[in-house]
């Protein structure tokens, strides 16, 4: 995919004022880094961006969430979970939970309400201001073109009163965001009504078809939009004010609404549910099944009305809707008797029939299919089957693809009976109305390309076309809605030179609705404000800067999935594992991205639909990535492996033709890596430094656990045998933690489960992270498919997790929650209305990471500051002795011990890092050629305020040579010695060289030692 010059990021090092006396010797210097950089992108033509990586993998997708969501003691996902879990949260959860509203928690032996007892942050939206995402319901005010309403399939209604230049949602963040279809009654007098329809069949990235992607029924505005409230009688269970728990099947999906506006009484208006089509003649205070009572499937629906207040609708076949259903094509002229109108050569096994009516003409109405278009004459009830003109390509690049009835539309343009416009994952125009395979362009979408695997964007469109609306004032004027949001066009019927015929422009500058699978920040630095995350048919995203407006940069194209940022790199992924990598380059602060793609193996089969990978926050260039039977390693990320050159230690058989699907790995101590499967094992490699393909991982206790999708897992970076692991599915008990490395679990899921037993309507769990907070406790953040929640103690089922940022994210999908301690930093990825930030307050916390440079140099980095206010000062240990002049924010290593770092936020004020234990010799031996390394010799005193009496082993006998190495590998003693005899003291003078620790080497020809002196002035 083609992409614009990418502008962001970091490290140009400004040194800051500030210093102080640590004692009498030791100067301690607070600095901060100012923060700026660039990335370059991959090219078009990058290896790696492929059409399987580009297309969207709908099918594939929705299976993956299916095994993610559905009860494991059913293999199917509870019905109608959507709205009792909204009605959960919204009687239970929230923080303005009625004790007395609803009763079944406590009756049913869970925690209870929410007591409010645990503190909660505001959070502020950090966009992406400039990345839309996917939409369906696009409406644009007859009144007043400037008025344009948007309904996201997960992110709820935003408005515009500017013609696109800034948006507001308009929904409530506890009313239901999953936004089909909008509608305006445009009658006289009737224009401020607004509907809206809620449920979507198929391919909801919110979860999976046939339950979750339920609705909770219609929306009515009496403002233009500017506020919603939710008609009772569609209600599903409890979002009216109701608290029975019963389920509303007739409004749980609408595909559309339409309004006769030339009725003057009452509203009669139509709804396109779940294959029947709905009726009511008063604006849905009651209703009633006029099409498709009988059938029993879940098929798509259309309907759409001419403005004499005739009715057509569609219902789909591809669901056998029963031997007295009704499917394919009908006209009615009083939406109570309905005629069959199916052509002759219809087809008889289709997803979904979408309806165009020439506004120049109604009596002419075309009807499209996935895989055909027929035109209808009301005058003479007659046909035309345009099929075989309707260009059809094997890939998604090129021609019509209406992707299994995701995408599809069919219109016609206001001014010019000739002019079609049909939408799918392309957009196509035809100037003849589809009556020749000439006179066709594809005028949005992808590129339109000879190349079958050049997956290219159309210039400022998106592919995945949903809806179109025409502008009266210049009906040349055109919107879309897409799984890119909204773009517009100021002349749709532009025949321009070249490859794009029609020029676009995108109006997604504030429609925060992106839709993330997962992200990540910098863990370590004070104010650092990298954000990266994967989008659902987006790609992968990367944003620095604090104001909300502050854009997005695309790094990589297809579906973003998984995102992680290290010392040095960017990392990105597309579904199926395929990942990519950008790297810092030091000479001009600059990620470039690497050319080979890093993904351990090209069998799609190896990896889920969305495939985590971590890397280990202490050796960050080592990286772990979840594979089908176990998991790939790379000890150094930095030589850029191939498939074929990563690691894959060996695992316990039970493993066997399963997914790994959560890693988590240790601060302190380093080198425990955690990770769970799709089916709820629970695996641990206790130490994977130096990790090779003979390194066990051993299954742990699954004793109490359910049989579920494990979904993610947190390693308290305090305390690498405490882990908390969470199971995104229903029916089961869903958050869990270990304080003995995995020997036992109890669950700690509290107030998020409505039974104790996990059945009932709490949330799915998508992700968990333990933030210290400096004073020896944490906050412990649960994201759920209704909103983010926290906790500072956990006290089993008892745990009161209290939601988050109530107001600003309310009851949205979290789909990942990343966290910086050092600062107290909150970031939730969602996946519906882009990224969330907060702030908690924390006490004092450092860390430290490393890099093994060479066989001999170890780069060991500490926390940093980017912002002037908050500068740093550092003071390096070894063996908890200070290294004198280690004052910077990264120390090279030469010496083998135990690292650490104190951290000053002050002149007063400071704190010990975790410990990095470099427990190898990493100096280069004095010769080579030794052959035998010894440890046995004798230091009559030490530490010593500077004199070191020495005496050597029988080995050294004779002549041999003899240095003193200080911390930071600089050579200050050097001596030979001839004629040693066995018991022979050898004195070392160190009194004139600053207090520390030292290494004394000695070698001849056959053999050396080592040890270490502390020269300590008491």
């Amino acid at each position: 995919m083609k992409k614009s010059i990418l502008s962001l990021l970091i490290v140009v090092l400004v040194v800051f004022g500030l210093s102080h006396w640590y004692s009498s010797t030791k100067k301690i210097e607070l600095k901060y880094t100012e923060f700026t950089a660039s990335i370059v992108p991959m090219k078009p033509d990058s290896k790696g961006e492929t059409g399987d990586q580009e297309r969207e993998n709908a099918l594939k997708r929705v299976r993956h969430e299916a095994l993610q969501l559905m009860d494991p003691n059913t293999g199917r996902i509870p019905e109608f979970i959507k709205q009792r879990e909204l009605v959960y949260a919204k009687n239970v959860l929230s923080l303005n939970a009625n004790p007395t509203a609803f009763s079944a928690a406590q009756a049913n032996g869970s925690a209870g309400v929410n007591t409010n007892a645990e503190p909660t942050r505001d959070f502020e939206n950090a966009g992406p201001y400039n990345v839309g995402g996917r939409t369906r319901g696009l409406g644009l005010d007859v009144t007043d073109e400037n008025m344009i309403l948007l309904g996201s399939v997960s992110g709820g209604v935003w408005r515009s009163t500017d013609q696109g230049l800034n948006w507001t949602r308009t929904t409530a963040p506890e009313q239901h965001p999953a936004v089909t279809s909008i509608i305006q009654d445009v009658r006289s007098g009737k224009t401020d009504i607004w509907y809206y329809g809620t449920g979507e069949r198929f391919f909801s990235s919110a979860s999976e078809s046939g339950a979750f992607y339920l609705g909770n029924g219609i929306y009515k505005s009496t403002d233009r939009g500017a506020s919603w409230d939710l008609i009772s009688a569609t209600a599903a269970a409890g979002t009216s004010g109701t608290d029975v728990l019963i389920t509303q099947e007739t409004f749980s999906f609408i595909d559309e609404l339409a309004i006769d506006a030339t009725n003057p009484s009452g509203t009669e208006i139509y709804a396109a549910g779940t294959s029947k089509i709905i009726r009511s003649e008063d604006g849905f205070e009651t209703y009633s099944i006029v099409l498709g009572e009988d059938n029993i499937a879940d098929n798509y629906t259309d309907v759409a009305m001419t403005s004499t207040g005739k009715v057509f609708a569609t219902i789909g076949s591809t669901n056998f809707n029963g031997e007295n259903g009704e499917d394919g094509v009908f006209m009615s002229d009083d939406g109570l008797t309905w005629t069959n109108i199916n052509p002759q050569g219809f087809p008889t096994n289709t997803p979904r029939i979408e309806i165009g009516i020439d506004p120049s003409n109604e009596n002419i109405v075309y009807f499209i299919t996935v895989d055909g278009l027929f035109k209808f004459d009301d005058s003479d009830d007659s046909w035309v089957n345009l099929s075989a003109n309707l260009p059809r390509g094997d890939d998604f690049g090129a021609g019509h693809h209406g992707q299994f009835g995701f995408d599809l539309y069919i219109s016609v343009h206001p001014d010019d009976s000739d002019v079609l416009y049909a939408g799918g994952i392309n957009l196509l125009r035809s100037t003849d109305g589809f009556t020749s395979p000439n006179n066709i362009e594809q005028i949005g979408g992808y590129r339109p390309d000879d190349n079958p695997n050049d997956f290219r964007l159309y210039p400022s469109h998106h592919p995945d076309l949903h809806e179109q609306v025409f502008f009266p004032s210049d009906p040349n004027k055109m919107l879309t809605a897409s799984d890119g949001g909204i773009h517009v066009t100021f002349d749709n019927q532009e025949d321009a030179a070249g490859d794009f015929k029609v020029e676009w422009d995108s109006l997604n500058l504030g429609y925060v609705t992106t839709q993330f699978f997962h992200g990540d920040i910098h863990g370590y630095d004070i104010a650092n404000q990298f954000l990266l995350g994967g989008a659902q048919d987006n790609g992968s995203w990367v944003k620095v800067g604090t104001a909300v407006n502050d854009p997005w940069v695309e790094a990589a194209p297809g579906d973003g999935t998984y995102a992680a940022m290290n010392y040095n790199s960017l990392f990105f992924s597309a579904q199926n594992g395929a990942m990519v990598k950008y790297v810092l380059n030091p000479n001009n602060n600059t990620y470039e991205f690497v050319e080979n793609v890093l993904s351990p193996s090209l069998d799609d089969d190896d990896f889920l639909f969305v495939n985590p990978y971590i890397y280990n926050p202490v050796d960050q260039d080592q990286l772990f990535v979840a594979a089908l039977g176990g998991i790939f390693v790379t000890n150094d990320i930095r030589e850029n492996p191939e498939a074929g050159d990563w690691v894959r230690p060996v695992v316990p058989a039970s493993l066997s033709g399963i997914h790994v699907s959560a890693l988590a790995s240790s601060t302190q101590p380093e080198g425990v890596l955690y990770f769970g499967d799709a089916r709820g094992g629970v695996y641990r490699i206790d130490d994977v430094r130096g990790l090779s393909s003979t390194t066990q991982a051993r299954e742990l206790s699954r004793n109490g656990l359910p049989n579920g999708y494990i979904i993610d897992m947190a390693v308290d970076p305090e305390n690498a045998d405490r882990v908390i692991i969470v199971f995104s599915n229903y029916g089961i008990v869903s958050a869990w933690i270990s304080e003995n490395g995995g020997s036992s679990w109890s669950s700690i899921s509290g107030n998020l489960e409505e039974n104790a037993n996990g059945t009932g309507a709490g949330p799915s769990l998508r992700t968990v992270d333990i933030m210290p907070d400096g004073s020896g406790g944490a906050y412990y953040f649960i994201g759920t498919s209704v909103g983010l929640f926290m906790a500072t103690a956990l006290d089993g089922d008892n745990t009161n997790w209290v939601q988050q940022g109530a107001s600003e994210i309310g009851n949205i999908v979290i789909a990942e929650v990343a966290t910086r301690p050092i600062e107290g930093l909150v970031v939730a990825y969602t996946h519906g209305n882009g990224v969330f930030t907060a702030s908690y307050e924390v006490d004092m916390i450092a860390n430290i990471n490393y890099s093994i440079v060479s066989e001999n140099r170890v780069v060991l980095r500490a926390n940093e500051s980017n912002d002037a206010d908050r500068p740093l000062g550092y003071q390096w240990l070894l063996d908890g002795e200070v290294i004198v002049g280690a004052n910077a924010a990264s120390f090279e290593a030469r010496l083998p011990g135990i690292y650490q770092v104190r951290l000053f936020f002050s002149l007063t004020e400071s704190v010990l890092s975790n410990e990095v234990d470099l427990s190898i010799a990493l100096i280069t031996s004095i010769d080579d050629r030794l052959l035998t390394e010894v440890e046995d010799i004798i230091v009559d005193a030490n530490p010593s305020d500077g004199i070191f009496n020495l005496a050597f082993p029988k080995e050294f006998i004779g002549d041999f040579k003899l240095e003193v190495i200080d911390a930071n590998g600089s050579r200050i003693v050097s001596k030979r010695v001839e004629g040693y005899v066995n018991g022979e003291q050898i004195t070392v003078d160190l009194t004139n060289a600053p207090d520390g620790l030292y290494i004394l080497r000695a070698a001849n020809g056959n053999i050396g030692a080592t040890t270490k002196l502390l020269k300590k002035v008491r």
